[in-house]
């Protein structure tokens, strides 16, 4: 069958302890998968443990969850104060350095 938002009142996202109504997105899912979107909250910096359910009936606060957890990064977002130069060749392959604060650094 078809899911449809109707099948799921109350599909909840988890972020911590903190939950954000969630709802089935047909726009990007692929035939026999099925996408969630939600928003997430204002959450500080670090690991989140993220998981999806069904709210109670109690609310969002009391959230009846069924699969395992997710760990999600939440990193301060990048600032950039300057960037040079402030020109370069309508051909590409002009080199641009960014000047600021808070830039992910991964390991390769």
């Amino acid at each position: 069958g078809v899911l449809r938002n109707d099948d799921f009142e109350g599909l909840a996202c988890l972020f911590g302890e903190h939950s954000t109504p969630a709802s089935f997105d047909t726009t990007t899912s692929r035939p026999g998968t099925a996408s969630v979107r939600c928003a997430s909250p204002p959450i500080a910096p670090g690991f989140v443990r993220f998981r999806l359910g069904l709210a109670s009936a109690f609310g969002f606060d009391a959230i009846a969850m069924h699969g395992s957890f997710h760990a999600i990064a939440f990193e301060t977002p990048p600032v950039t104060y300057t960037a040079s130069p402030a020109q370069g060749s309508a051909n590409g392959g002009t080199l641009v350095f960014l000047v600021g604060a808070h830039f992910p650094v991964h390991d390769a």
